[in-house]
């Protein structure tokens, strides 16, 4: 099956268009398209060859796919746009019928110089060209489970040096539920910057008013609350968190 009258719209356009699609409805399928659409078009004009040889061909196409930029959000659609890509390139490699060469194949073959990832990996490429000068381009990237065991391994470390206090033995006996919390906050770009900065978080009582004031909870500040009242909870260790609140 052939484009329907909006992706062929999205496909045969010309300079800067704001596309929106939902899920399933082919924004790959048109990605892919659009690019032949572009490689057809530079390589040919009023369905005559443009280029005499190929290796004029295959320098024009190079320079051509370098100035291109497919970004995807996940590593998985990067992939399957990168191998649907050249699925296509090859069935029109196959289907061609030309004289002197083959200029599909020769597109298939400059295809590796055209960038398709993820926003994230585009941007680690700049980086690493130098772009960026307050960047050292020599950095890496290290994965998630890397990450986490250096993590983990921080967390552990500096726990096995503190002293022996009440508030230490209450996070060692939670030592597992406490580091995931630690983790899913440090793996937050955001949060990260500002622990670098050395902006201190808000208070734990600040942080309740806020929920409980956009909660329209408003009156629950207002009143001293008398612990007293709840001393049958004692015995819990998360009661020992509000005596020194």
């Amino acid at each position: 099956m052939g484009p329907n009258i909006e992706q062929l719209q999205a496909i045969e356009h010309e300079g800067g268009v704001l596309l929106k699609a939902g899920a399933g409805s082919g924004k790959t399928y048109v990605l892919v398209q659009h690019l032949v659409y572009l490689t057809r078009a530079h390589i040919f004009v009023n369905d005559k060859k443009k280029f005499k040889y190929s290796e004029e061909c295959s320098q024009e196409l190079v320079s051509f796919y370098k100035s291109m930029v497919l970004m995807t959000f996940t590593n998985k659609a990067a992939g399957e746009l990168s191998i649907r890509i050249k699925k296509e390139f090859k069935k029109l490699e196959s289907a061609y019928e030309g004289s002197q060469y083959n200029p599909w194949s020769i597109a298939l073959a400059s295809l590796s110089y055209l960038t398709v990832g993820t926003i994230h990996s585009f941007c680690f490429k700049l980086i690493k060209q130098g772009y960026f000068p307050e960047v050292n381009p020599e950095v890496n990237i290290i994965n998630d489970s890397v990450f986490y065991s250096h993590l983990e391994k921080l967390f552990y470390d500096w726990l096995s040096l503190q002293e022996k206090s009440q508030t230490i033995k209450i996070i060692s006996s939670q030592s597992t539920s406490v580091f995931k919390s630690m983790a899913s906050i440090f793996q937050e770009p955001g949060l990260r910057l500002n622990w670098k900065k050395g902006e201190k978080p808000p208070e734990f009582g600040e942080v309740l008013r806020n929920i409980y004031h956009l909660s329209e909870f408003k009156g629950l500040f207002e009143e001293v609350m008398k612990i007293e009242k709840y001393d049958e909870f004692r015995t819990n260790k998360w009661s020992e968190f509000f005596d020194h609140s």
